[in-house]
């Protein structure tokens, strides 16, 4: 007798072949042989892909990276061999003169696609191993520009105030109360040094025999007896000043050369004694810090001011606050491989000399990579991790900690205690499964990365029971779509499925609709006239779009995914909008090619017309359309896993069955075709009440079929759409005979 079966959701996608005869899984009701050209919706159903819509021919083969400035504001970067073009959804960017808006870029092809980046509003950071990091920053929707970085002190180093002083033989002069000294050294009982001072007689002075230039750092003696007369300290303590100078951003340069003078010890100055500095002005500088140290010490913080001279009363210096001191952190071109932002700080990780070290700039300050000593707590950082292995750092991603991606293992950096600072960074391992040269993708909560065999797919997510990170397989039930083959470049789409999208290396297209809270992971293939070569998903207003790079016969395009509403389902296409016409041009990318073609009818329904072939770079229509789409046919294919009935009788795995008909659930649907394979289907009728030569208002509802096939010991169902019409199936209800 037959038994009515129910398949409601395909939310397991495409399953591997060598599940055939595991009905005992409870993702097998719910998976595909073949899902082609079909996607999966989160809550279940399949629906045919909309088509690619041309946006531009480009000079040649291309790499896709995002910039995304906020939901209304983003971009797609067409990263050539040294060239640069800008996307929209609604095309190219254009210049001045009407042109294809182009920018010469410092990236060869080959670097271009494995750029890391990291955004922070209009600037996007891009690190590529072995050259020095650059910003592209869009200064306006038309204006763009790139600029290497630079880890050098914003600000030059401030020069002392130089003075002419005349030596005279035998003397060591002094400045004093406005008058000139001659300083003695002297020696105390126990051989202690101390100075001693006498009145200089002018024309002493006078007979000098040369001059020199000195800096111009005095020790200043105001102290007064009460008889009015110099009260002479004893100097006996050696002290050095720096000063950094200042922008108007609170960048600060690099100390100054030290200025050296002796003075009195800290507890012998008297009133009215203070060292005197002064210091030439430095551009850009709105104010000056100055530091200071004794006794070959490092020089403490001692003062800020705006002015270009300071005094200096026997202020006691700040020692845990020094000067910064700026390094290349990439000396001898060692640049890094990757980039991102954590905590507030700019992160560069893995150069080809330093493959696992990682650099952090100053919190809030992402080009600054000074530090100080001792330690600050905003300092930048430099880690080098300790490993078993040598692997260079693939990616990093920002959740409650830095996830690193490695070839050999994935670490977490985090804080030993309380917030994150240059004292408190800490890493350890996490999984050793080792990641691929891609940058990972995050999705809600999930990291998900591709590991170094480059065809599995694997997420970390972290887990309070273990404290760490892990995940698991993604690919393992659809295995069979990565044997041989390897992930070239991948990227996700949130809206309006959740889709992460896959290019392989032999051109196809792979898609996974995942929602891990749902235990959504659904894969399908998809294919075109032509080769896959990379994607990237942009905000696009309510949904993101999909942004692909398509090599048709030798030529390289950007195309971008259809919207569901925008009704297209041909690809490579173009849409006519317009004054009714039997004529449609501007096909020159499609020359001699069999084009499929949709056009709006009266009733406001699209309509099929046969395909006919390109001449000229135009067709010709059959009726006059207000509404047409124009491109490449593609078929949509949905197979069924072989239908088996499990119960108290046993399983009808391996005993003869044939399915004697099927009710398929449909929802807005034009056109299909059913079978029990693809070599032998059935024409589903669809006109209703539609005059002929209009266009079929889309369907939802349920249709039976009827299938001709006989007893067989694995029956499965296929459902194809040939048309350029869409189709989307809720669920099937195959009746099925066991014999």
């Amino acid at each position: 007798m037959p038994f009515t079966t129910f398949q409601g959701a395909f939310t397991s996608g495409e399953l591997a072949p060598s599940l055939t005869a595991r009905i005992d899984l409870a993702k097998y009701s719910q998976g595909c042989r073949t899902l082609r050209n079909f996607l999966v919706q989160p809550h279940g159903g399949a629906t045919k892909r909309p088509g690619f819509l041309m946006l531009e021919k480009l000079p040649g083969a291309a790499a896709l990276l995002p910039f995304t400035f906020n939901c209304n504001q983003a971009y797609v970067l067409v990263f050539g061999d040294k060239w640069l073009r800008i996307a929209t959804a609604q095309g190219m960017l254009l210049n001045a003169e009407g042109g294809v808006l182009e920018i010469a870029s410092p990236y060869t092809l080959e670097q271009a696609q494995g750029l890391s980046f990291a955004q922070s509003g209009d600037v996007l950071f891009l690190a590529c191993s072995g050259v020095v990091p650059h910003k592209l920053k869009r200064l306006a929707h038309d204006k763009w520009e790139f600029e290497a970085m630079s880890f050098k002190a914003p600000l030059s180093p401030a020069q002392w105030v130089k003075t002419a002083v005349t030596s005279v033989s035998g003397y060591n002069l002094a400045y004093g109360g406005g008058e000139l000294f001659r300083r003695d050294l002297n020696y105390g009982t126990y051989g202690e040094e101390y100075y001693s001072y006498s009145p200089v007689q002018q024309d002493l002075y006078a007979q000098a025999s040369s001059s020199y230039m000195v800096t111009n750092i005095q020790f200043v003696n105001g102290a007064r007896k009460s008889d009015g007369s110099v009260s002479y300290p004893q100097l006996t303590t050696p002290y050095h000043y720096v000063v950094t100078a200042i922008n108007d951003k609170g960048k600060e340069s690099e100390a100054s050369v030290p200025a050296h003078i002796t003075g009195p010890a800290s507890n012998n100055w008297q009133a009215g004694d203070y060292v005197q500095l002064s210091w030439q002005a430095v551009p850009g500088a709105v104010e000056y810090c100055v530091y200071k140290g004794c006794f070959g010490g490092s020089a403490g913080y001692a003062a800020t001011t705006s002015n270009l001279y300071w005094n200096d009363y026997n202020t006691a210096a700040l020692s845990t606050q020094t000067p910064p001191k700026w390094t290349d952190p990439f000396p001898d071109n060692d640049y890094p491989a990757v980039v991102g932002f954590f905590e507030q700080r700019l992160v560069f990780a893995s150069s080809p000399k330093r493959p696992q070290t990682i650099w952090l700039s100053r919190s809030g300050d992402y080009e600054n990579f000074s530090a100080s000593s001792p330690l600050q707590a905003d300092d930048s950082i430099e880690l080098t991790i300790a490993g078993n292995e040598v692997s260079r750092m693939n990616w990093l991603v920002a959740l409650r900690s830095l996830i690193l991606g490695a070839e050999g293992m994935e670490w977490e950096l985090s804080s030993s205690e309380g917030p994150f600072t240059a004292k408190s960074a800490r890493v350890t391992p996490q999984s050793y499964r080792g990641s691929a040269s891609l940058p990972a993708l995050v999705v809600g909560n999930t990291v998900l990365h591709i590991t170094r065999s480059g065809r599995e797919v694997r997420d970390l997510k972290y887990d309070f029971g273990s404290d760490s990170y892990g995940g698991t397989d993604r690919t393992i039930l659809a295995a069979h779509l990565f044997e041989g083959r390897h992930i070239k470049q991948w990227c996700f789409q949130p809206a309006p499925h959740g889709i992460i999208w896959l290019v392989r290396d032999d051109g196809m297209l792979l898609g996974m609709t995942f929602q891990a809270e749902h235990d959504v992971c659904a894969w399908h293939r998809h294919d075109t006239d032509g080769r896959f070569h990379g994607v990237c998903s942009v905000p696009g207003g309510r949904n993101d779009r999909l942004f692909c790079v398509v090599e048709r016969d030798e030529n390289f395009y950007l195309e971008v995914l259809a919207e569901s509403a925008d009704g297209v389902y041909l690809d490579s296409a173009l849409r006519y909008s317009g004054p009714a016409t039997r004529e449609i041009g501007g096909l020159e990318h499609l020359e001699g090619k069999e084009v499929g073609l949709a056009a709006r009818r009266a009733n406001g329904f699209m309509a099929a017309e046969a395909p006919r072939r390109v001449t000229n770079g135009r067709i010709q229509l059959d009726a006059p359309a207000e509404d047409v789409t124009v491109g490449l046919i593609y078929q949509a294919d949905l197979e069924t896993m072989p239908v088996e009935l499990s119960g108290e009788g046993g399983v009808s795995l391996g005993r003869k069955k044939h399915i004697n008909a099927v009710n398929i659930i449909f929802k807005d649907t034009i056109t299909a075709r059913a079978g029990g394979n693809f070599t032998r289907m059935e024409d589903l009728r669809w006109r209703s009440a539609e005059a002929y030569g209009q266009g079929l208002e889309p369907f939802s509802g349920s249709k039976r079929v009827v299938l001709g096939e006989g007893p067989q010991n694995s029956a499965t169902l296929c459902i194809r759409s040939e048309g350029p019409l869409p189709m989307t199936v809720l669920a099937l209800l195959p009746e099925l005979e066991v014999k």
